[in-house]
């Protein structure tokens, strides 16, 4: 009998795209009330602008997310409010980080009878083991079914037993043919003259790195698969396990959310320029006139529709940050 063990730990971001880096949001503006306008209260729009906030470090290049709204004091009248820098570019995620490989598992036992060694008895004998020490049982899932039997049937094919391909494709390039998105991953390999799945699950587990895939903690999915072929230079039962922790398991921030908070940005800068505009029209025009009231008017609706997109964009802002930490903190709870 023969065992491989491949343990690799890696941190998948979702596919739609990395945490966003820092954005800082502009302040908001105030009214412009001109000398000797007929009396009326200046309103006060000011909101809190953006700081940026520090992340705990995981394994994952990721960027950090949007800043936590902090107060700032409002512009002087007749004046405009901080700039709008545009926000930066999200970097791409790196491959997943993988732990190193342990080196193949090999053990010769006498030979037995060829029984008959199933992927339903395997799992069960695998889920007894979990069950037994008080976690949770494995799921059957058809991606990572589907990763065991292409594996499966490749070693059979090429007469290898490692878990890179002669060309190097590994678990990584499995769960990528597959369209399997995880967080973690990990595999076991077996050959040999199994009497039935009993003895195959016992011999993975009278193997350290094996037990610990099959009784790890963050795992929630298998894929098994098991055929009896010319193998190695004879015939053997040769075994998969494809164990997983699906990016679900950690939800990601909703990109949609980001893509609108990037839109505002987008919109508060245009805004911020035809203020500008604006004010320069004003301070040309004579004051105590009618064109010069009718502009200061036109500037000031032009404010609250600045500083109504503004709360508008500090709300999702927070929505997303809030998403942001819970996702960061459980991709640090799966590092650990």
């Amino acid at each position: 009998m023969h065992l491989a063990l491949y343990v690799l730990t890696a941190l998948f971001l979702a596919t739609s795209g990395a945490l966003p880096e820092d954005v800082a949001a502009p302040a908001a503006l105030s009214v412009v009330v001109p000398e000797s306008a007929p009396s009326a209260a200046a309103e006060d729009h000011a909101l809190r602008s953006l700081a940026h906030t520090d992340e705990r470090e995981i394994r994952a290049e990721r960027p950090a997310p949007v800043g936590t709204p902090t107060p700032e004091p409002a512009p002087e009248r007749g004046s405009l409010g901080g700039g709008t820098p545009a926000p930066a570019q999200p970097e791409p995620v790196s491959k997943p980080v993988q732990s190193p490989v342990e080196p193949v598992v090999e053990q010769v036992l006498p030979e037995r009878d060829a029984g008959a060694v199933r992927v339903s008895e395997i799992l069960d004998h695998t889920n007894d083991e979990r069950r037994a020490r008080g976690l949770p049982p494995y799921a059957l899932d058809p991606a990572l079914t589907s990763m065991a039997e292409a594996k499966l049937a490749d070693m059979i094919e090429r007469d290898y037993f490692q878990h890179d391909a002669p060309t190097g494709e590994g678990v990584e390039e499995l769960a990528r043919d597959v369209g399997y998105d995880y967080l973690l991953v990990g595999e076991n390999l077996a050959y040999g003259d199994f009497a039935d799945a009993r003895h195959v699950v016992d011999a993975w587990m009278e193997s350290p790195g094996h037990r610990e895939n099959i009784l790890h903690e963050r795992y929630q999915e298998i894929g098994i698969a098991v055929a009896r072929a010319p193998f190695r230079g004879g015939e053997f039962w040769v075994a998969v396990q494809e164990f997983g922790l699906p990016q679900e398991a950690c939800p990601a921030p909703d990109p949609e959310l980001r893509a609108r908070v990037d839109t505002q940005e987008a919109e508060l800068a245009a805004l911020q320029d035809e203020l500008a505009a604006e004010r320069a029209r004003l301070e040309g025009l004579q004051s105590s006139t009618e064109a010069y009231y009718a502009a200061v008017e036109e500037f000031n609706d032009l404010v609250a529709s600045y500083n109504e997109l503004l709360r508008a964009q500090r709300e999702d802002v927070g929505a997303y940050n809030e998403a942001a930490e819970s996702y960061n903190d459980c991709l640090a709870e799966v590092a650990a």
